[in-house]
């Protein structure tokens, strides 16, 4: 049996088997693959050109008060009295909010003592 011979296709061959169609950049010429329906095309590189770059979120500063100052009933900073995340100026407020805020004294239990057990001779502590 004789062999058949077999030759490689061009490139723009294979694409045309495939069913792939290829078209130029309207602006800087490189070859785009596209579908059968598309007249003109633009590649990513000159889209990217023509677009700003995305806007960068701005940063807030870190506070300098505690997590969850703005909860607390009373809480004061840098000399300004908070209640519940908003600042207080009237000063009979603000003497309610102290007396509110005082913590009460620990009550301190007393524990016994454990005593010590006398040993007796089999378990005393030779000198020797």
């Amino acid at each position: 049996m004789r062999k058949r011979g077999t030759r490689s296709l061009t490139q723009s061959q294979a694409n045309k088997v495939r069913g792939q169609q290829y078209l130029g950049c309207d602006k800087c010429g490189d070859d785009v693959l596209v579908g059968q329906d598309v007249g003109v095309v633009i590649c990513d590189w000159c889209v990217q050109g023509m677009v700003p770059p995305p806007v960068q979120p701005v940063v807030k500063p870190k506070s300098d008060k505690p997590r969850g100052w703005h909860f607390k009933k009373y809480f004061e900073h840098d000399g300004v009295v908070y209640s519940h995340g908003e600042v207080v100026t009237d000063s009979k407020v603000i003497a309610e909010l102290k007396k509110e805020n005082k913590p009460e004294k620990k009550v301190v239990r007393k524990t016994k003592t454990k005593t010590a057990k006398k040993r007796g001779r089999k378990h005393a502590r030779s000198t020797t």
